[in-house]
């Protein structure tokens, strides 16, 4: 009898086994089935500023001898996609310029420039001090896991206008490489459709870089990495819409764990379990990032409407992206990064448990001048002038970063003649305690 009571009980737990490996086959069947994979679509962006465009600096010569220069002025560089190395060289228009102004890519890879075409830079002025030389975008291709994918890469150069701001070793150029290209795909949220669309900030060509605190530089608060931007269908789109990438995408009120697998060419979106604590936004927030305080976990909050549900934790408010509409029905978008000193979100804990958690940033806005004497010699021994800097702050010490009208015509705002779509620059004076006006001009962006 205790012979088949153990045979049963042998049989049992087997039976047991068997059913609780069936129950966790059953469910990793369906946490895989609720996988979203959305194909994504290459796109060319061409000149069109976009946010999904990084503005990343590369400024390594090159050392290699068997590189064919077209002339001695010229200075060879190049950039990384999936491991190859694509080469240039920037060259002057004249041998006495101190700038360069002409460019030549190694499109046949040859490793000889001489073969290759002139391409020409148009000056682009940003205001007094600097302008952009700005090279068409050129299209190559490259390796990823076996795939040939496509890519379209533009360079600026940094141009000085006052030869005393100029880098003391003028021969190296200052230029960033910037992706002239996107994935897109689309997705199903709750019924609404939704555009996905991925850049690649740091020009590498996979596109996947999550968010980063740059360290160093611990004196600012600063990220890296590559861009992603979700949008509803007819939307008009802003040069503020998108974000630093991150594993963790919130759409509406939706979780999704989010990877970008550009040789496949596509995403895949995990959904995830609503996470406990309720944060509380300003309505007209339609865009926030948080990024965890040990900057291991970044946060992309779109199309959030009002509440969401986050994990807990401490969290530095990178960015986020606002928009009202005017009394004359012109749509207005603002832009506001957190530094070092902008107020911290505390989400959870036993004290904050019951209530909902509230995101310190957003109005009222406030302007400030800075002027610190420290600040004004540095300039006054730079170029002689006194100068005075404007910035807008929140109530929680973020700085906006810009403030744009990007739909309508019938605003009674006035606008700046030097940057479309943005508020006229204010006037500034200086008075001394008698009233009487020793200096006065115009504020300028930039």
């Amino acid at each position: 009898m205790r012979a088949q009571r153990e045979s049963t009980n042998v049989r049992n737990r087997r039976k047991r086994g068997l059913l609780f490996g069936m129950v966790v086959c059953a469910m990793a069947g369906a946490a895989a089935a609720q996988a979203i994979e959305v194909p994504l679509t290459f796109e060319k962006l061409g000149e069109k500023e976009d946010g999904l465009r990084g503005w990343y600096y590369q400024g390594e010569e090159v050392t290699d001898g068997r590189l064919k220069l077209p002339s001695p002025n010229a200075y060879p560089s190049f950039f990384v996609l999936g491991g190859r190395q694509f080469y240039f060289a920037f060259d002057k228009a004249n041998a006495t310029d101190t700038f360069y102004s002409r460019l030549y890519f190694d499109a046949n890879g040859n490793l000889d420039l001489t073969d290759d075409a002139c391409i020409e830079a148009k000056e682009e002025p940003v205001n007094e001090y600097y302008a952009f030389l700005k090279f068409p975008p050129f299209d190559v291709e490259y390796q990823l896991q076996g795939q040939t994918l496509p890519y379209s890469v533009s360079i600026y150069i940094i141009k000085y206008l006052k030869q005393e701001q100029a880098p003391t070793t003028p021969k190296r150029p200052q230029f960033h490489l910037r992706n002239a290209c996107v994935w897109t795909g689309s997705l199903d949220v709750n019924g609404t459709e939704y555009k996905i669309a991925f850049g690649d900030s740091n020009v590498d060509g996979n596109y996947g870089a999550t968010i980063t605190h740059r360290t160093d530089a611990p004196e600012y608060l600063v990220f890296e990495g590559d861009r992603v931007r979700v949008s509803r269908p007819g939307s008009a789109g802003t040069p503020y819409d998108s974000m630093f990438l991150s594993t963790n995408l919130f759409i509406g009120d939706n979780y999704y764990t989010v990877e970008v697998r550009t040789a496949e060419r596509k995403a895949v979106l995990t959904p995830m379990a609503m996470p406990p604590v309720a944060l509380k936004l300003e309505p007209e927030m339609y865009q926030v990032q948080l990024v965890s305080k040990d900057s291991k976990t970044g946060l992309c909050l779109f199309d959030p409407a009002g509440t969401v549900h986050i994990p807990p934790g401490t969290y530095y408010v990178a960015s986020y992206v606002s928009s009202r509409t005017d009394e004359q029905g012109d749509r207005w978008v603002l832009v506001a990064h957190g530094d070092l000193k902008t107020a911290m979100l505390t989400a959870g804990g036993a004290e904050a448990a019951a209530t909902a958690a509230e995101l310190p940033v957003g109005p009222p806005y406030r302007a400030l001048v800075v002027n610190e004497e420290n600040q004004f010699k540095k300039i006054q021994v730079l170029d002689d002038d006194w100068r005075l800097l404007l910035s807008v702050k929140g109530r929680g010490d973020e700085v906006v970063g810009g403030i744009l009208r990007v739909e309508g015509e019938n605003t009674h705002y006035k606008l700046s003649k030097n940057r479309p779509n943005s508020p006229l620059e204010p006037e500034w004076k200086v008075v001394t305690e008698d009233g009487e006006v020793v200096a006065s001009g115009v504020f300028e962006y930039g």
